[in-house]
Protein backbone atom coordinates (compact mmCIF):
# COMPACT_ATOMS: atom_id res chain seq x y z
CA UNK A 1 0.00 0.00 0.00
CA UNK A 2 1.48 3.53 -0.69
CA UNK A 3 -0.04 6.63 0.38
CA UNK A 4 0.73 9.79 -2.14
CA UNK A 5 -0.36 13.58 -2.46
CA UNK A 6 -2.62 14.57 -5.24
CA UNK A 7 -1.51 16.39 -8.15
CA UNK A 8 -1.21 19.94 -8.33
CA UNK A 9 -5.25 21.47 -8.51
CA UNK A 10 -6.15 22.90 -11.50
CA UNK A 11 -7.89 26.84 -10.74
CA UNK A 12 -11.34 26.47 -9.23
CA UNK A 13 -11.44 22.92 -8.47
CA UNK A 14 -12.48 21.87 -4.89
CA UNK A 15 -9.82 19.04 -4.29
CA UNK A 16 -7.01 20.31 -2.05
CA UNK A 17 -3.34 18.31 -2.12
CA UNK A 18 -2.34 16.72 1.00
CA UNK A 19 0.93 15.65 2.33
CA UNK A 20 1.00 12.58 4.26
CA UNK A 21 3.85 10.73 5.55
CA UNK A 22 6.47 8.05 3.73
CA UNK A 23 4.49 5.07 1.85
CA UNK A 24 3.68 2.61 4.64
CA UNK A 25 2.72 -0.98 4.43
CA UNK A 26 -0.19 -2.84 5.65
CA UNK A 27 0.81 -5.06 9.10
CA UNK A 28 -0.22 -7.87 10.22
CA UNK A 29 -1.88 -9.50 7.26
CA UNK A 30 -2.19 -13.21 6.01
CA UNK A 31 -0.75 -13.06 2.38
CA UNK A 32 -2.63 -15.73 0.22
CA UNK A 33 -1.43 -15.72 -3.42
CA UNK A 34 -0.07 -11.98 -3.57
CA UNK A 35 -3.75 -10.94 -1.83
CA UNK A 36 -3.18 -9.40 1.53
CA UNK A 37 -6.33 -10.31 3.49
CA UNK A 38 -6.67 -8.95 6.87
CA UNK A 39 -8.13 -10.40 9.89
CA UNK A 40 -11.60 -11.79 9.80
CA UNK A 41 -13.75 -8.72 10.90
CA UNK A 42 -16.99 -10.48 11.33
CA UNK A 43 -18.78 -7.03 11.83
CA UNK A 44 -18.14 -6.01 7.67
CA UNK A 45 -20.52 -9.18 6.19
CA UNK A 46 -23.32 -7.19 7.57
CA UNK A 47 -24.91 -5.27 4.86
CA UNK A 48 -23.00 -5.97 2.10
CA UNK A 49 -23.91 -5.63 -1.59
CA UNK A 50 -22.32 -5.83 -4.90
CA UNK A 51 -24.08 -4.22 -7.97
CA UNK A 52 -23.90 -2.58 -10.95
CA UNK A 53 -25.21 0.57 -11.82
CA UNK A 54 -25.39 3.25 -13.90
CA UNK A 55 -25.54 7.66 -12.88
CA UNK A 56 -26.90 8.33 -16.02
CA UNK A 57 -29.89 5.78 -15.99
CA UNK A 58 -31.03 6.37 -12.63
CA UNK A 59 -29.46 10.04 -11.63
CA UNK A 60 -32.33 10.68 -8.86
CA UNK A 61 -31.14 6.81 -6.82
CA UNK A 62 -27.79 7.59 -7.40
CA UNK A 63 -27.09 11.14 -7.16
CA UNK A 64 -23.99 10.53 -4.01
CA UNK A 65 -22.34 8.18 -6.31
CA UNK A 66 -22.37 10.44 -9.61
CA UNK A 67 -21.19 13.12 -6.92
CA UNK A 68 -18.21 11.09 -6.65
CA UNK A 69 -17.86 10.22 -10.48
CA UNK A 70 -18.07 13.57 -11.45
CA UNK A 71 -15.03 14.33 -9.02
CA UNK A 72 -12.91 11.98 -10.21
CA UNK A 73 -13.66 13.20 -13.53
CA UNK A 74 -12.93 16.70 -12.82
CA UNK A 75 -9.80 15.65 -10.75
CA UNK A 76 -8.04 13.27 -13.16
CA UNK A 77 -6.14 16.31 -15.53
CA UNK A 78 -5.04 17.40 -12.54
CA UNK A 79 -2.89 14.60 -11.28
CA UNK A 80 0.98 14.43 -11.84
CA UNK A 81 2.93 11.23 -12.68
CA UNK A 82 3.47 10.54 -9.04
CA UNK A 83 -0.30 10.38 -8.31
CA UNK A 84 -2.45 7.75 -8.98
CA UNK A 85 -3.72 7.49 -12.80
CA UNK A 86 -7.13 7.65 -12.83
CA UNK A 87 -8.17 7.10 -17.25
CA UNK A 88 -11.09 9.01 -18.10
CA UNK A 89 -13.27 7.03 -20.68
CA UNK A 90 -17.00 7.47 -21.32
CA UNK A 91 -19.55 4.98 -23.20
CA UNK A 92 -22.02 7.55 -24.05
CA UNK A 93 -22.00 11.63 -22.50
CA UNK A 94 -23.29 11.58 -19.45
CA UNK A 95 -23.06 8.28 -18.61
CA UNK A 96 -20.31 5.56 -16.63
CA UNK A 97 -21.25 2.52 -15.16
CA UNK A 98 -20.03 1.07 -11.85
CA UNK A 99 -19.63 -2.07 -9.46
CA UNK A 100 -20.56 -0.58 -5.92
CA UNK A 101 -19.91 -2.38 -2.72
CA UNK A 102 -21.00 -0.29 0.57
CA UNK A 103 -19.99 -1.85 3.89
CA UNK A 104 -19.72 -0.58 7.14
CA UNK A 105 -19.58 3.00 6.21
CA UNK A 106 -17.23 2.49 3.15
CA UNK A 107 -18.63 3.34 -0.50
CA UNK A 108 -16.30 1.59 -3.22
CA UNK A 109 -16.65 1.92 -6.67
CA UNK A 110 -15.15 0.38 -9.49
CA UNK A 111 -14.88 1.56 -13.14
CA UNK A 112 -15.34 -1.95 -15.68
CA UNK A 113 -13.24 -1.58 -18.32
CA UNK A 114 -16.50 -1.49 -20.88
CA UNK A 115 -19.18 -0.11 -18.09
CA UNK A 116 -21.64 -2.38 -19.33
CA UNK A 117 -20.74 -5.67 -19.35
CA UNK A 118 -21.34 -7.65 -15.78
CA UNK A 119 -18.62 -10.23 -16.15
CA UNK A 120 -16.17 -7.76 -17.24
CA UNK A 121 -16.59 -5.86 -14.36
CA UNK A 122 -16.45 -9.21 -11.48
CA UNK A 123 -12.86 -9.78 -13.53
CA UNK A 124 -12.18 -6.12 -12.86
CA UNK A 125 -12.71 -6.66 -9.50
CA UNK A 126 -11.00 -9.91 -9.38
CA UNK A 127 -7.71 -8.04 -10.55
CA UNK A 128 -7.66 -5.28 -7.98
CA UNK A 129 -8.10 -7.82 -4.97
CA UNK A 130 -4.88 -9.70 -6.50
CA UNK A 131 -3.40 -6.38 -6.56
CA UNK A 132 -4.35 -4.86 -3.17
CA UNK A 133 -0.95 -5.19 -2.24
CA UNK A 134 -0.21 -2.04 -4.77
CA UNK A 135 -3.44 -0.17 -3.55
CA UNK A 136 -2.37 4.14 -3.21
CA UNK A 137 -4.36 5.80 -1.21
CA UNK A 138 -4.76 9.24 -1.18
CA UNK A 139 -6.29 11.53 1.13
CA UNK A 140 -8.37 14.39 -0.27
CA UNK A 141 -10.11 17.78 1.60
CA UNK A 142 -13.64 18.67 0.11
CA UNK A 143 -13.46 22.16 0.98
CA UNK A 144 -17.24 22.52 0.48
CA UNK A 145 -18.24 19.60 2.84
CA UNK A 146 -14.90 20.23 4.92
CA UNK A 147 -14.70 16.35 4.91
CA UNK A 148 -11.47 14.37 4.51
CA UNK A 149 -11.70 11.34 2.21
CA UNK A 150 -9.15 8.72 1.38
CA UNK A 151 -9.12 7.43 -1.91
CA UNK A 152 -8.21 4.04 -2.88
CA UNK A 153 -6.38 3.59 -6.91
CA UNK A 154 -4.62 1.03 -8.99
CA UNK A 155 -3.03 2.24 -12.57
CA UNK A 156 -4.53 1.31 -15.81
CA UNK A 157 -7.69 0.07 -17.04
CA UNK A 158 -8.55 -0.87 -13.34
CA UNK A 159 -9.76 2.31 -11.22
CA UNK A 160 -10.89 1.59 -7.18
CA UNK A 161 -12.36 4.37 -5.42
CA UNK A 162 -12.96 4.05 -1.86
CA UNK A 163 -14.93 7.30 -0.09
CA UNK A 164 -14.79 7.64 4.11
CA UNK A 165 -14.78 10.69 5.12
CA UNK A 166 -13.52 12.14 8.25
CA UNK A 167 -13.41 15.47 9.60
CA UNK A 168 -10.00 15.76 9.86
CA UNK A 169 -7.04 14.53 7.67
CA UNK A 170 -6.45 10.76 8.55
CA UNK A 171 -3.55 9.44 10.23
CA UNK A 172 -1.21 6.77 8.77
CA UNK A 173 -2.96 4.38 11.39
CA UNK A 174 -6.22 5.18 9.91
CA UNK A 175 -5.04 4.16 6.69
CA UNK A 176 -3.90 0.60 7.29
CA UNK A 177 -7.52 0.44 9.16
CA UNK A 178 -8.61 1.44 6.31
CA UNK A 179 -7.24 -0.54 3.85
CA UNK A 180 -7.67 -3.67 6.15
CA UNK A 181 -11.23 -3.05 6.11
CA UNK A 182 -11.34 -2.39 2.32
CA UNK A 183 -9.62 -5.30 1.14
CA UNK A 184 -11.71 -7.52 3.27
CA UNK A 185 -14.87 -6.36 1.71
CA UNK A 186 -13.77 -6.33 -1.38
CA UNK A 187 -12.97 -10.23 -1.41
CA UNK A 188 -15.82 -10.61 0.32
CA UNK A 189 -17.49 -9.12 -2.74
CA UNK A 190 -15.77 -11.04 -5.28
CA UNK A 191 -15.83 -14.33 -3.96
CA UNK A 192 -18.57 -14.64 -1.59
CA UNK A 193 -21.26 -12.74 -3.85
CA UNK A 194 -20.79 -15.00 -6.69
CA UNK A 195 -20.72 -17.91 -5.27
CA UNK A 196 -24.17 -16.73 -3.40
CA UNK A 197 -26.35 -16.05 -6.25
CA UNK A 198 -24.44 -17.73 -9.02
CA UNK A 199 -23.19 -15.46 -10.95
CA UNK A 200 -20.45 -12.89 -11.32
CA UNK A 201 -22.87 -9.65 -10.12
CA UNK A 202 -26.11 -9.05 -9.01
Amino acid sequence: MTIVPLGDDRPGDRWDRDELPEPILLDGARRTGGIDVPPPNPSLRKGRRLVLLDAAREPERYAGRNRVRQAVLAMAPALDEEAPHIPVRRARPHGVTWAVLGANGITVALRAVDFANPEQAQRDGARALARAHEFTLTAVHDRDRRRWSLWVCLDGDVVLLAGHSWSHRPTPAACRTFHGHLTGALAWGVHEQTSRYGGPLR
